[in-house]
């Protein structure tokens, strides 16, 4: 075991990571019109969705040869593909139209009396998310509105299928999910009936659609003839890994002729499109690499679907922009390029759907980060009058502030001239062992009675200052990363850990409760249409933490700790648990309230000592005042508001608290976090992108918020880990008071004091923690609570259970 510390010391001008040189990073979002299609390469293959801004392979209606060439991925559907009605194939004829192997199936005698005859079915299943194709004679008698086609997949009708469509002369478009109508819209050029309209679905003349399940839980309709379009989104799960299963498709001409071309969509085997011109803050230098954007071999550059069968293929390259057939090679003054996407399929049913695509190139970590010169270390505790140090709860605040003598005369006397500059790198120690790792904030001068009576008081702050300085210049995208390698990946960019390929618990953790960063709720998922976790330009790396913090884990401790392996302190993330049982929460150290019980308890594991160690550093192990009170609820009703960028809807998520506001309550039948009145808090933030990701951060924010909580504040030594080569006990671990409970610390504050002329030592530490039980107080209450989600009629419970 190490020895136990008896004094700290502090150290300026120590060695310190620092940036040197910046990531270079270049993006586009297709849904924000990053691509330019009048220049596009290929365009003929590749199509830039109108309604979405996503980028695939162009269906094959949409390419020139479609008009001229019916065989092959070009074929139409014939009437021999068809299961027919009670009118059989005497009902219907197949016909060309326009040219050899246009085939479309009409009605045999011009108009069908019998309704059941209309309705007209493939024989064969199409693939699960097979996109067909659509036109139809638009037959009209005038301004009166009517359907004038319905289609869908399984069952026939409307109201059966599994997914159908009813479209209304004059461009209304109704969808249709198992029964119920989810969306109403319009793909004609005012949405209103009339047979003077110059495009839409009107009257005599041809309307086509193309009809096409996508981007995980959509379906695309874009009006050929009529250049509009939408994507309904379907109320499934987005993992579902279908939008329609394998079903029969079929068709229906309510009234009038009957006049189809029907066609499954296929898609040509590769297309290429390229970016408008992109440029990064500075030209990467030479030798900068392609940062993966995960722990694989594979840099990630693209953000995409290709999601609904392994044949589709999607890669993207950097090219110059001088020479569009040359791949970019970071050299040093080109800061301007090109992005060519090459999309390919050996399946013509599927296409790949693209969204963005990112590129990052950084030097190699010893030429983008250095050590400051610690050739000039100094020793500066001897100069030290004051000491104090505060580690609150927010990660933001922790600092050392330092009051030194004679500032003039340090100088003079061969010492640094602290006067000079700020940001000096500053240590505190304990022996060995680095206890912080900061940077001075501009000192302030306090003048005495000549120079020796001078004051000097520096702030120190922590690895926060750094994240606070450090500022994106283009945006950097987490999608794709799971919580805990976007932290890293946040972290790397001011030199705190390695490369973010690197694994997490080998740089950083020291808690085993960080493992839990790696659960299914902690993938930063792109929503298959767009980007949603960007730390933007303009944004500092402190400002992309907290945007993580606040709303995916605001119950979890985060900040610097020391580490026993010596070394630096290192960032941490640390779950809470209910109770210090827990293998993750277990106690790390123990304080006592006599003198004579630590006495006896230091002479046993983990610390034995010896009886003579144990008499002299007991008084060290008790807690010399202590307060015990109770926190009022922050909040009882937590609403949290999102967006949901598919369905271009707020989110709205709210979780109450119902008896904590019921002001009739009898007194003694009032719970612990009664209020009596409704207290909202709220939380707006666009990473809220879907109902579950608002009901876990309401959730989240509800066990912060609405207990009713004890906490003690006590003052004793620093506490120290035995069990961790006394490291101290840092915010977010659970210690125990004897005869008082076990507390999760949440901040602690204190000052050194001399004890002789030479060492500076910690004592008065107060400390605050959380009651989590075990002591003669009752246990902390859970409070009850009421989880609604919005819906079209309002807020409807969801009964206390997700």
């Amino acid at each position: 075991m190490a020895s136990f510390p008896d004094a700290w010391t502090v150290w300026f001008d120590t060695a310190q990571r620092r940036v040197v040189a910046d990531a270079e990073r270049a993006m586009v979002r297709t849904y924000e019109d990053d691509l330019d299609r009048s220049t596009t390469i290929s365009s003929n293959s590749t199509w830039l969705d109108p309604v979405t801004k996503t980028l695939l392979l162009r269906p094959m209606v949409l390419k020139d040869e479609w008009t001229t060439t019916t065989t092959g991925i070009h074929a139409r559907f014939r009437l021999a593909g068809y299961t027919l009605t009670a009118g059989g194939t005497a009902a219907f004829k197949e016909s060309e139209f326009a040219v050899s192997g246009d085939w479309w199936t009409e009605a045999e005698s011009g108009d069908l009396t019998v309704d059941a005859d209309r309705v007209v079915e493939t024989t064969a299943s199409l693939a699960r998310n097979e996109g067909v194709s659509l036109s139809w004679f638009a037959f009209g008698t005038g301004t009166e509105s009517f359907v004038q086609m319905e289609c869908g997949w399984g069952g026939g009708g409307y109201a059966g299928a599994d997914l159908s469509l009813r479209f209304y002369h004059g461009g209304q478009v109704e969808v249709w999910w198992r029964g119920r109508l989810i969306k109403t819209e319009s793909i004609g050029s005012s949405g209103t009936t009339g047979e003077s309209e110059a495009a839409g679905i009107d009257a005599n003349r041809f309307a086509s659609v193309l009809l096409i399940p996508w981007r995980r839980r959509e379906l695309l309709v874009w009006g050929v003839s009529s250049g509009q379009g939408f994507s309904a989104v379907l109320p499934i799960a987005e993992d579902a890994g279908e939008v329609v299963p394998a079903r029969r498709f079929w068709w229906k001409v309510p009234t009038g002729k009957v006049k189809v071309r029907f066609a499954p969509v296929r898609y040509p085997s590769s297309g290429t499109a390229w970016s408008k011109k992109v440029s990064f803050p500075s030209a990467p230098p030479t030798g900068a690499v392609l940062l993966n954007q995960q722990s694989t071999d594979v840099p990630r550059t693209i953000y995409s679907d290709s999601w609904d069968h392994v044949a589709c293929t999607v890669a993207a390259t950097m090219r110059r922009w001088d020479s569009s057939s040359t791949i970019f090679v970071p050299d040093g003054f080109r800061r301007e390029g090109l992005i060519r996407f090459e999309l390919a399929t050996t399946d013509s049913r599927f296409t790949p759907e693209v969204y963005a695509a990112a590129f990052e190139y950084a030097p190699d970590d010893d030429d983008r980060f250095a050590e400051t010169d610690d050739a000039d270390e100094t020793d500066l505790t001897d100069s030290i009058v004051r000491l104090e140090f505060d580690f609150p709860e927010e990660p933001d605040g922790a600092e050392f502030r330092l009051t030194l003598k004679d500032p003039t005369g340090l100088a003079g006397g061969g010492g640094p001239d602290l006067l000079a500059h700020g940001s000096r790198p500053v240590q505190v120690r304990a022996g060995s062992l680095v206890i912080f790792d900061g940077v001075s904030e501009p000192p302030e001068l306090t003048e005495g009675f000549g120079p020796a009576n001078d004051r000097l008081a520096i702030r120190v702050r922590d690895g926060w200052k750094r994240l606070e300085r450090y500022v994106f210049r283009s945006p950097m995208v987490l999608d794709g990363l799971t919580l805990r390698q976007a932290v890293r990946k946040i972290l790397w960019q001011v030199g705190i850990g390695n490369d973010p390929g690197n694994d997490w618990e080998s740089e950083t953790a020291q808690d085993p409760a960080q493992t839990a960063i790696d659960d299914a709720d902690y993938v930063l998922v792109a929503d298959g249409s767009r980007l949603t976790h960007v730390c933007e330009a303009g944004q500092t790396a402190s400002e992309c933490l907290k945007d993580l913090f606040e709303t995916l884990i605001p119950t979890w401790t985060m900040g610097f700790e020391a580490v026993s392996t010596g070394g630096r302190p290192r960032f941490f993330l640390r779950a809470p648990e209910d109770t210090p049982t827990s293998a993750r929460a277990a106690s790390r150290a123990t304080l006592w309230t006599r003198i004579a019980d630590a006495e006896t308890a230091l002479q046993s594991a983990p610390y034995s000592f010896s009886a003579d160690e144990a008499r002299d550093r007991a008084p060290r192990f008790v807690v010399r005042a202590r307060k015990s009170g109770a926190l009022e609820p922050e909040a009882n009703e937590i609403h949290v508001l999102g967006w949901d960028a598919r369905e271009d809807r707020p989110v709205q998520t709210k979780i109450v608290d119902r008896a904590s506001q019921d002001p009739t309550l009898a007194v003694a039948d009032r719970p612990a976090n009664w209020i009596g009145e409704p207290v909202v808090y709220g939380l707006a933030d666009k990473i809220v992108r879907d109902d579950a990701t608002a009901r876990r951060a309401a959730l989240l924010l509800f066990d912060r918020l609405t207990p009713r909580r004890i906490v003690d504040e006590w003052t004793c030594d620093p506490i120290l880990d035995p069990n961790d080569s006394w490291v101290p006990v840092a915010r977010g671990l659970v210690v125990t008071l004897d005869e008082c409970g076990s507390f999760r610390i949440r901040g602690y504050g204190g000052r050194c004091v001399r004890e002789n002329p030479d060492d500076l030592v910690l004592r008065d530490v107060t400390y605050l923690g959380d009651y989590l039980g075990g002591g003669t107080a009752p246990a902390p209450e859970t409070p009850a609570w009421t989880l609604y989600r919005e819906s079209r009629f309002g807020y409807v419970s969801l009964d206390g259970g997700l």
